[in-house]
Protein backbone atom coordinates (compact mmCIF):
# COMPACT_ATOMS: atom_id res chain seq x y z
CA UNK A 1 0.00 0.00 0.00
CA UNK A 2 1.18 3.50 -0.78
CA UNK A 3 0.40 5.99 1.98
CA UNK A 4 0.16 8.99 -0.36
CA UNK A 5 -2.25 11.69 0.85
CA UNK A 6 -3.18 9.53 3.85
CA UNK A 7 0.04 10.77 5.45
CA UNK A 8 -1.55 14.18 5.99
CA UNK A 9 -5.03 13.10 7.09
CA UNK A 10 -5.91 13.95 10.71
CA UNK A 11 -9.04 14.16 12.84
CA UNK A 12 -8.90 17.92 12.24
CA UNK A 13 -9.95 17.20 8.65
CA UNK A 14 -13.31 15.90 9.90
CA UNK A 15 -16.07 18.39 10.67
CA UNK A 16 -17.90 16.90 13.71
CA UNK A 17 -21.13 18.49 12.44
CA UNK A 18 -21.08 15.92 9.62
CA UNK A 19 -22.09 13.32 12.22
CA UNK A 20 -25.38 15.13 12.84
CA UNK A 21 -28.03 13.08 11.11
CA UNK A 22 -25.57 10.48 9.87
CA UNK A 23 -26.57 6.84 10.22
CA UNK A 24 -23.20 5.19 9.66
CA UNK A 25 -19.61 6.37 10.03
CA UNK A 26 -17.09 4.30 8.11
CA UNK A 27 -13.35 4.67 8.65
CA UNK A 28 -11.41 2.63 6.12
CA UNK A 29 -7.69 2.33 5.75
CA UNK A 30 -7.03 2.93 9.43
CA UNK A 31 -3.42 2.04 10.28
CA UNK A 32 -2.38 3.46 6.89
CA UNK A 33 -3.00 7.03 8.08
CA UNK A 34 0.01 7.79 10.29
CA UNK A 35 -1.25 11.20 11.47
CA UNK A 36 -4.66 9.78 12.46
CA UNK A 37 -3.85 7.85 15.61
CA UNK A 38 -5.75 5.61 17.97
CA UNK A 39 -6.70 8.47 20.31
CA UNK A 40 -8.21 10.42 17.40
CA UNK A 41 -10.08 7.37 16.09
CA UNK A 42 -11.37 6.52 19.56
CA UNK A 43 -12.61 10.08 20.13
CA UNK A 44 -14.28 10.17 16.70
CA UNK A 45 -16.05 6.85 17.31
CA UNK A 46 -17.01 7.86 20.87
CA UNK A 47 -18.52 11.09 19.48
CA UNK A 48 -20.37 9.12 16.79
CA UNK A 49 -21.69 6.62 19.32
CA UNK A 50 -22.99 9.45 21.52
CA UNK A 51 -24.95 10.71 18.51
CA UNK A 52 -26.41 7.27 17.77
CA UNK A 53 -24.28 6.75 14.66
CA UNK A 54 -23.29 3.16 13.78
CA UNK A 55 -19.51 2.81 13.44
CA UNK A 56 -17.65 0.63 10.95
CA UNK A 57 -13.87 0.20 11.07
CA UNK A 58 -11.59 -1.31 8.46
CA UNK A 59 -7.82 -1.44 8.54
CA UNK A 60 -4.96 -1.47 6.06
CA UNK A 61 -1.53 -2.64 7.13
CA UNK A 62 1.70 -1.79 5.44
CA UNK A 63 4.06 -4.67 4.84
CA UNK A 64 7.00 -4.82 7.19
CA UNK A 65 5.30 -2.99 10.04
CA UNK A 66 4.33 -4.69 13.30
CA UNK A 67 0.81 -4.44 14.65
CA UNK A 68 -1.06 -5.90 17.60
CA UNK A 69 -4.55 -5.78 19.07
CA UNK A 70 -3.37 -2.75 21.08
CA UNK A 71 -3.34 -0.75 17.84
CA UNK A 72 -7.16 -0.94 17.65
CA UNK A 73 -8.27 -1.93 21.18
CA UNK A 74 -9.00 1.63 22.36
CA UNK A 75 -11.51 2.20 19.55
CA UNK A 76 -13.18 -1.23 19.61
CA UNK A 77 -15.49 -0.40 22.56
CA UNK A 78 -17.04 2.26 20.27
CA UNK A 79 -17.00 0.10 17.12
CA UNK A 80 -20.13 -1.67 15.91
CA UNK A 81 -18.52 -3.52 12.97
CA UNK A 82 -14.80 -4.33 12.67
CA UNK A 83 -13.71 -5.71 9.29
CA UNK A 84 -10.12 -6.97 9.10
CA UNK A 85 -9.20 -9.57 6.54
CA UNK A 86 -7.66 -12.83 7.73
CA UNK A 87 -4.07 -11.65 7.18
CA UNK A 88 -4.70 -8.39 9.06
CA UNK A 89 -6.46 -10.23 11.89
CA UNK A 90 -3.48 -12.59 12.13
CA UNK A 91 -1.14 -9.64 12.52
CA UNK A 92 -3.41 -8.11 15.18
CA UNK A 93 -3.89 -11.32 17.18
CA UNK A 94 -0.89 -13.52 16.44
CA UNK A 95 -3.23 -16.35 15.40
CA UNK A 96 -3.66 -17.87 11.94
CA UNK A 97 -7.07 -19.37 12.80
CA UNK A 98 -9.95 -17.03 11.82
CA UNK A 99 -12.19 -18.34 14.62
CA UNK A 100 -9.49 -17.61 17.21
CA UNK A 101 -8.91 -14.21 15.59
CA UNK A 102 -12.59 -13.33 15.86
CA UNK A 103 -12.67 -14.52 19.47
CA UNK A 104 -9.61 -12.44 20.43
CA UNK A 105 -10.83 -9.29 18.71
CA UNK A 106 -14.40 -9.55 19.99
CA UNK A 107 -13.16 -10.01 23.57
CA UNK A 108 -12.58 -6.23 23.70
CA UNK A 109 -16.24 -5.53 22.82
CA UNK A 110 -18.56 -8.55 22.63
CA UNK A 111 -21.28 -6.32 21.12
CA UNK A 112 -19.09 -5.49 18.14
CA UNK A 113 -19.55 -7.66 15.06
CA UNK A 114 -16.04 -8.77 14.14
CA UNK A 115 -16.07 -9.83 10.49
CA UNK A 116 -12.99 -11.67 9.24
CA UNK A 117 -12.93 -11.73 5.45
CA UNK A 118 -11.15 -14.72 3.95
CA UNK A 119 -11.14 -14.08 0.21
CA UNK A 120 -12.19 -17.22 -1.67
CA UNK A 121 -13.21 -18.85 1.64
CA UNK A 122 -15.92 -16.31 2.46
CA UNK A 123 -16.18 -14.61 5.83
CA UNK A 124 -16.65 -15.38 9.49
CA UNK A 125 -18.53 -12.97 11.73
CA UNK A 126 -18.69 -13.09 15.50
CA UNK A 127 -21.00 -11.00 17.65
CA UNK A 128 -21.43 -12.13 21.23
CA UNK A 129 -21.84 -15.89 21.20
CA UNK A 130 -23.08 -15.99 17.60
CA UNK A 131 -20.86 -17.09 14.71
CA UNK A 132 -21.98 -16.56 11.11
CA UNK A 133 -20.07 -18.19 8.27
CA UNK A 134 -20.86 -16.65 4.90
CA UNK A 135 -19.70 -18.56 1.83
CA UNK A 136 -18.31 -16.70 -1.16
CA UNK A 137 -20.14 -16.50 -4.44
CA UNK A 138 -18.28 -18.80 -6.83
CA UNK A 139 -17.13 -17.09 -9.99
CA UNK A 140 -14.14 -16.76 -12.20
CA UNK A 141 -12.08 -13.72 -11.20
CA UNK A 142 -9.83 -11.60 -13.34
CA UNK A 143 -8.60 -9.09 -10.76
CA UNK A 144 -9.57 -9.08 -7.09
CA UNK A 145 -8.48 -5.47 -6.49
CA UNK A 146 -11.16 -3.64 -4.55
CA UNK A 147 -13.07 -6.80 -3.54
CA UNK A 148 -12.68 -5.95 0.16
CA UNK A 149 -13.96 -2.43 -0.40
CA UNK A 150 -16.93 -3.79 -2.36
CA UNK A 151 -17.61 -6.27 0.47
CA UNK A 152 -17.66 -3.39 2.96
CA UNK A 153 -19.97 -1.34 0.72
CA UNK A 154 -22.35 -4.30 0.49
CA UNK A 155 -22.37 -4.74 4.26
CA UNK A 156 -23.02 -1.05 4.86
CA UNK A 157 -25.80 -1.05 2.25
CA UNK A 158 -27.49 -3.97 3.99
CA UNK A 159 -27.22 -2.20 7.34
CA UNK A 160 -28.69 0.99 5.89
CA UNK A 161 -31.57 -1.08 4.50
CA UNK A 162 -32.25 -2.35 8.02
CA UNK A 163 -31.30 -5.94 7.22
CA UNK A 164 -29.95 -8.25 9.92
CA UNK A 165 -26.27 -9.15 9.99
CA UNK A 166 -26.66 -12.44 8.13
CA UNK A 167 -28.56 -10.83 5.24
CA UNK A 168 -26.10 -7.92 5.12
CA UNK A 169 -23.16 -10.34 4.99
CA UNK A 170 -24.76 -12.18 2.07
CA UNK A 171 -25.06 -8.91 0.14
CA UNK A 172 -21.47 -8.08 1.11
CA UNK A 173 -20.30 -11.44 -0.26
CA UNK A 174 -22.16 -10.84 -3.53
CA UNK A 175 -20.69 -7.35 -3.89
CA UNK A 176 -17.19 -8.51 -2.98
Amino acid sequence: HCIGANADFTAGDIDPALLNGARILYVGGYLAMPAFGLEQLTELFRNARQRGVTTVLDVVMQAGMRFSRDDVAGALPYTDYFLPNQDEAARLTGSADPFAQAEALSAVNPGCAVVITRGPHGSIAKRGDRIIETPPFRMETVDESGAGDAFTAGLITGLLEGWDLEESLSLAAAAG
